[in-house]
């Protein structure tokens, strides 16, 4: 219910609170990054919500592990929202969506921490980081607030 109303009613008082859970666990599990990279939104949802609440999530994260916050992802197309979709679906609405900016810096052998809201199939973060992959990063982690599991899910990949 946090996550809800911080990301979709504008709560950002909340941004705090919900990133200092991340830090908790991005300390307990000794992640030793050389990046942060937030998973973005398109554009035009952003210019819609008015703010990047997982841009808000990942900032205290990066500052408290010393290391940059890089907003290195793009999403080069707008498709629906992952909500309500089945885990097929969510695969083939998110394959392709991102891109790496050239202007930020290379992951080449680098160690990533990707950062997200819910992890529910897994579907965003598996391609955002197939494309880190691809672009030689060294190891991918993911850090989300909750891992959301729904009734008719019957794989989390």
């Amino acid at each position: 219910m946090l996550i809800q109303r911080f990301k979709y009613e504008g709560e950002l008082s909340l941004a705090r609170p919900l990133a200092e859970l991340l830090v908790e666990t991005a300390l307990a599990h000794d992640f030793e990054p050389d990046l942060i990279v937030p998973i973005p939104l398109h554009t035009s949802r952003l210019e819609e919500r008015g703010f990047d609440h997982v841009l808000l999530l990942a900032g205290p994260l990066a500052e408290a592990l010393e290391v940059p916050l890089v907003s290195m992802l793009q999403r080069t197309e707008r498709r629906r929202p992952q909500v309500g979709l089945l885990p097929d679906q969510r695969r083939e609405n998110v394959s392709g969506v991102f891109t790496m900016d050239p202007a930020q810096p290379s992951v080449r052998g680098r160690h990533i921490v990707l950062v997200d809201d819910v992890l529910t199939t897994g579907a965003t973060v598996a391609e955002a980081t197939r494309i880190m992959r691809a672009e030689g990063a060294a190891s991918v982690d993911v850090l989300t607030l909750a891992h959301a599991v729904r009734s008719d899910t019957d794989d989390l990949r």
